[in-house]
């Protein structure tokens, strides 16, 4: 149990706009057709996290350390990566602040969505600067906790039928559900996110030295498999009552007022006067993903660069970590306003997240494969698993190819 947190940490990150929007918009549009996706996606991307988490324990290393060290591929894993950095996080931190200012819009309506996108930018920015985080972590990880219990009364209130779970674990595509079928692909986190849970890995792991590397290896996994379950039990829960509270009413997640629509999960079972706790709580844990996003990738940019040159590079690296966080800040808010469609940026940022799943997943199999002791190696079920998993990643890149590029 000392080594649950990682996994815990990981889930709560991973319970954003994939599962509180994506999860709901699919219910609400589709019922429950696409409920075999969001298991699927779940068994089949599992073993991507398990890797990262078994090469930090295994080798006292994040992942950084191993895509580097692929003397092989490291001149197509280094641009790639880079791109994936550089490029990808600005349609992430325009579909979070996008969010976030549809949230505040239902509760200052008079304000407006664009004013709001710009607040939520310039406050994150001084947020950065200034470095104050940990009470805004303490509180998301608080009000979190407060909106499980809350969506485990809607869903109480709301239970679907037994059919139609039924029919929703077969595999069948209903009319109009590609794009949203490609973006639960990626369920339930990017898996860039892998490379976190490394480093959450190791932080644990140095905080109780005196256990074995075994010990911390069985801690870790049963904590992520723990989060694992928690996910694929929000997405669930979200996706039914979409489909059981909105679906039914015909409610549109299409516009700025996301949030206040997707309120209604609460005020129409639970009561009226849930409204401004659901705003609250909705808003803190999604402007905590917003914040991780723009302070995390360049920190992430920042360890690559750094890697790469050898050495901690001096006062220019935390120039340029800064400097690529005003411009991921910026660039979100000129898509968030531009666009104005913050379910539509959700599909869109999601999608895109599957670009690298492919390549991060075969480097993570590789890793563990060849760069870790044997006795730390994933057991031949998980590998197998792993293989069925990469298959999945590239046919939702394909996928994400002909609905975006070719349709």
């Amino acid at each position: 149990m000392r080594y649950i947190g990682p996994g815990i940490i990981w889930a709560m990150s991973a319970i954003g706009q994939t599962h509180v929007v994506l999860s709901t918009y699919a219910g609400a549009r589709f019922g429950f057709d696409l409920l075999w996706m969001v298991v699927l996606a779940h068994v089949l991307t599992y073993p991507v996290f398990e890797f990262g988490a078994r090469y930090a324990i295994a080798t006292g290393h994040s992942l950084n350390h191993a895509y580097l060290g692929m003397l092989g591929v490291r001149w197509i894993a280094v641009p790639f990566l880079g791109f994936m950095v550089l490029a990808v996080p600005f349609l992430l931190v325009a579909s979070l602040g996008s969010v976030t200012a549809s949230i505040l819009l239902a509760a200052f309506p008079s304000v407006g969505f664009a004013t709001w996108a710009g607040v939520i930018a310039v406050g994150t920015a001084a947020l950065l600067f200034g470095g104050h985080y940990r009470w805004l972590e303490r509180l998301n990880l608080a009000m979190a906790s407060i909106l499980l219990v809350g969506v485990a009364i809607a869903f109480g209130l709301e239970p679907p039928e037994g059919g139609a779970l039924t029919a929703g674990l077969l595999p069948a595509i209903p009319a109009g559900a590609l794009v949203t079928l490609v973006a639960m692909m990626r369920l339930p986190s990017d898996a860039g996110s892998s490379i976190l849970l490394s480093a959450w890995a190791l932080e644990r792991r140095d905080a109780a030295p005196e256990d074995s590397p075994a010990e911390a290896m069985r801690g870790i996994l049963f904590g992520l498999r723990c989060g694992y379950a928690l996910s694929l039990g929000v997405s669930f829960v979200f996706l039914s009552l979409g489909a059981t509270v909105l679906r039914p009413r015909g409610v549109d997640l299409e516009g700025v007022d996301l949030a206040l629509q997707l309120s209604r999960v609460f005020t129409e079972t639970v009561g009226a006067w849930t409204f401004p706790l659901f705003i609250l709580i909705a808003f803190v844990a999604l402007f905590s993903g917003y914040y991780a996003a723009a302070d995390g990738v360049p920190r992430v940019l920042e360890d690559l660069v750094r890697r790469i040159r050898g050495g901690d590079g001096g006062g220019w690296m935390s120039r340029l970590r800064g400097i690529h966080a005003v411009l991921l800040l910026a660039g979100g808010f000129a898509i968030t306003i531009g666009l104005e469609r913050p379910a539509f940026l959700v599909l869109l940022a999601v999608s895109v997240g599957l670009v690298g799943y492919p390549l991060i997943y075969g480097l993570n199999l590789f890793a563990v494969l060849r760069m870790i002791p044997p006795e730390f190696r994933p057991h031949p079920f998980t590998l197998a698993v792993a293989g069925m998993g990469v298959l999945f990643a590239m046919t939702g890149t394909v996928l994400l190819v002909v609905t975006r590029v070719l349709a």
